[in-house]
């Protein structure tokens, strides 16, 4: 049977209690940070079009951070299978500090996919559309020429 409305679902596995829903958010806020700061390890869902895609995520305390309070910064290194990560996909993530008997859990949208690949672009020369074509969400905060000029600030002087 396919579930499609929440009321179906609470029917077949029961209403949650209220405290859960005080805790849910719509942004990271500075508890939300520090959790991240001290995680090593998460599990990732991504999902598309009906496909479901899962990723176990790791590294040193903090391999993902907030850049604000509604963007993360997970490194592609970071996850088991970097190929499942497309654009516009949705994400769900289980944030994992260990001897806590909590997670974090964090859902939302992937907005781009940058992990190196802009500079890498702009340092073989692509500018404009070339450099940020496929990379970076269609709703993103920068233009290709900030992005640009933010890839040159960054640059050594010759």
């Amino acid at each position: 049977m396919k579930l499609t409305t929440i009321e179906q679902v609470q029917k077949t596995v029961g209403k949650l209690p209220a405290p859960r829903d005080l805790k849910v958010i719509d942004y990271i806020d500075e508890h939300a940070k520090r959790w991240l700061s001290y995680a090593r390890f998460a599990f990732i869902a991504l999902g598309k079009a009906g496909r479901i895609k899962l990723s176990a995520a790791g590294g040193e305390e903090g391999f993902v951070s907030a850049s604000d309070p509604k963007h993360l910064l997970i490194p592609l290194t970071a996850l088991e299978t970097e190929n499942t990560v497309e654009i516009d996909s949705s994400f769900g993530a289980l944030f994992i500090v260990s001897g806590m008997a909590e997670t974090l859990r964090v859902n939302g949208k992937v907005s781009g996919i940058s992990d190196g690949l802009l500079t890498l672009r702009y340092l073989f020369g692509l500018e404009g559309e070339s450099l940020t074509a496929g990379v970076v969400a269609s709703d993103a905060t920068r233009t290709s020429t900030e992005i640009e000029a933010h890839l040159a600030s960054l640059m050594p002087a010759l």
